[in-house]
């Protein structure tokens, strides 16, 4: 008996210090066993989490494609393995959670819930974006910014540094308001608030270049999420030769 209750003892100790989160849900996705872990990735004690479900915790987009999922499972009493999801934490910021999951019966054999672990990917998840986001802007022709809330440029791809002059490390350090000469600052920027507000906006401005000439540029801007955060995302086309065709057009009438 004493035996038993060493090992009941030390296997507790183990799931309460081990890294990952260790949890247990029933057959209706209700938390039943919650680790202590969960506070340090979600911010939440277990009594708040437990009686829960995990779609509770999920960003929204996550959390329908996962309900769907899980119910799936459960009819199929599969194992559910690496699932990424991305669970919101108590102070609002985005966790990115891989779950490994095996099921477990009760009597005549029926499925009686889960038992798995989350391990945050956060940092991992966040490089493999940056890999892709990198793939896709050295892959386009044209100029693609991605800038913050506030304005100020998160990244660029060697076309827009092509077209506009700069250094990556300038083009970091400017913001949306260098791109364009001052006096026609005022109408670009409420154009990009149209845009943050509606989700995308088009619009053409005169592109301020580092020697101080002017480009004509065509903006595709959309309101995308980057690394956890909203970010307007500016598609650039160079259409000097259009605009001077219309000029020329403009002329002969």
């Amino acid at each position: 008996m004493q035996s038993r209750c060493d090992r009941t003892s030390r296997y507790q100790a183990l799931v309460e210090t081990a890294r990952d989160w260790m949890w247990e849900i029933n057959a209706n996705g209700v938390y039943t066993y919650v680790s202590p872990r969960c506070r340090d990735l979600l911010g939440y004690r277990p009594e708040e989490v437990r009686g829960q479900t995990p779609f509770c915790f999920m960003d929204t987009g996550d959390a329908e494609r996962t309900r769907r999922q899980f119910a799936e499972a459960v009819r199929q009493g599969r194992v559910v393995l690496r699932s990424e999801n991305r669970y919101r934490h108590r102070d609002g910021h985005l966790v990115i959670l891989e779950t490994s999951a095996v099921g477990f019966f009760g009597t005549g054999g029926r499925l009686a819930g889960y038992r798995g672990i989350d391990r945050d990917v956060t940092e991992r998840s966040q490089s493999e974006e940056m890999r892709r986001y990198r793939e896709l802007f050295d892959n386009v022709t044209e100029s693609v910014i991605i800038f913050e809330r506030r304005g100020r440029v998160l990244e660029c791809n060697d076309t827009a540094l092509g077209l506009a002059g700069y250094t990556r490390e300038e083009m970091l350090a400017m913001s949306g308001s260098d791109f364009c000469p001052p006096d026609t600052w005022p109408a670009i920027s409420a154009i990009l608030s149209e845009a943050w507000t509606a989700g995308s906006g088009r619009f053409e401005l005169d592109l301020l270049t580092r020697s101080g000439d002017t480009r004509p540029v065509e903006i595709n801007a959309r309101v995308v999420s980057y690394l956890n955060q909203l970010c307007l995302l500016c598609v650039g086309r160079d259409i000097t030769e259009r605009r001077t065709f219309q000029d020329k057009l403009i002329r002969s009438e």
